[in-house]
C-alpha cells in the first residue's frame, strides 16, 4: 500500500524466495519512457499495480551527467518513505563495469535491478542496448553474471523477441 516502507525482501540468494517476499507479484508496471516515475507508480500501486519498474536509465549518462545522477537518485531515494515499493530499478548499456557502478549506487534504494535487453527503438540499436544487445547472448551473459556477483541485490533482465525479419 502506497504511504507504507515494506520490509526489504532478501538481498541474494534463491529467486523465488526474493519473488515471494515481494509478494509474488502479477500486475506489474513496466517501465514506460516518460510516464513511469515515481508519481505514476504511486497512482498505479493505488490501482493494482503490484510491482513497479522506473523509467529507464541510461547507466553511462547516470555516470557521466550530474544532473542526470541527481534526478535518478533523488526519485529512488524517497521511494521507500512514499511506499513506492516493490520496486526494480532499470538500466540500459552495453559495459558492465558502467552498469554495476551505476547498480551499485541505486540499488541501496531498490528491491532489484533490471537489465534492458527488450527496447526494440532505433535509438537503442545505435547506442548498442536493449533488444539489440540480445544478438549478443555472450555480451549479455557477461553482464548479468558481473553484476550478479557483486551486488546484494537480485538482478532481473526483461526482454524482448525480435522478428528476425
Amino acid at each position: 500500500m502506497p504511504g507504507q516502507a515494506e520490509p526489504s525482501p532478501p538481498r541474494r540468494g534463491d529467486a523465488w524466495a526474493w519473488w515471494r517476499s515481494m509478494g509474488e507479484p502479477k500486475k506489474v508496471l513496466a517501465p514506460m519512457v516518460g510516464a513511469s516515475e515515481r508519481a505514476f507508480r504511486l497512482l498505479s500501486l493505488e490501482c493494482g499495480a503490484q510491482l513497479c519498474v522506473t523509467p529507464m536509465i541510461h547507466a553511462r549518462m547516470f555516470g557521466s551527467c550530474p544532473k542526470v545522477r541527481a534526478d535518478v537518485l533523488r526519485d529512488v531515494e524517497a521511494s521507500a518513505e512514499l511506499g513506492d515499493r516493490p520496486l526494480l530499478a532499470q538500466l540500459c548499456g552495453d559495459d558492465a563495469e558502467t552498469l554495476l557502478n551505476c547498480a551499485r549506487a541505486i540499488a541501496p534504494h531498490v528491491d532489484g535491478v533490471d537489465l534492458n535487453l527488450g527496447c526494440p527503438q532505433g535509438i537503442a540499436k545505435r547506442g548498442h542496448y536493449g533488444a539489440f544487445l540480445l544478438e549478443e547472448p555472450d555480451l549479455v551473459c557477461g553482464i548479468v553474471r558481473h553484476l550478479s556477483q557483486h551486488l546484494d541485490v537480485p538482478v532481473s533482465c526483461k526482454i524482448r523477441l525480435l522478428d528476425p525479419e
